[in-house]
């Protein structure tokens, strides 16, 4: 069920399947979901946006990796690639939106604790962009 009809690539599920155990893998090694947690809080998946760049062939080992590109009051924002190991083509990057909930204090806060020092990265137009059309789209379905 992880290859498309024809059996040739990764299917588009799996994409998102992989995606889950990267923001996992994230989370404890960066130590935010248990900075969250110790303050009662929890985290979500709020969104994800995928770019399908090229296929990833059955049985092409690849790799994926995660960085935290930006963050709000509420939320913070993973980068995710998806890398062929054969060559070391982004085949897939995915945005994802991670929200927390049950949280008395800014991520800011949580992210000190985890990377003390940091500084929020400027928010890129790629994402700034994909904010601006989730935005779009809670007004849309706001009751007025």
């Amino acid at each position: 069920m992880d290859v498309d009809i024809f059996l040739k690539h990764m299917n588009n599920a799996r994409y998102l399947r992989e995606l889950d155990f990267a923001r996992f893998h994230y989370y404890d090694r960066s130590g935010i979901y248990s900075e969250i947690a110790k303050k009662g809080g929890g985290a979500v998946q709020g969104a994800s946006s995928t770019r399908y760049r090229r296929a990833i062939p059955i049985f092409t080992p690849y790799k994926v990796t995660t960085q935290l590109i930006y963050w709000d009051d509420r939320n913070f924002y993973l980068e995710h690639e998806f890398i062929s190991l054969s060559d070391n083509f982004v085949r897939a990057v995915m945005l994802s939106k991670q929200s927390v909930t049950g949280l008395k204090v800014p991520v800011s806060e949580i992210i000190e604790k985890v990377q003390p020092g940091a500084t929020k990265p400027e928010l890129t137009k790629e994402l700034r962009l994909w904010l601006d059309s989730m935005e779009e789209s809670s007004l849309r379905y706001k009751k007025k």
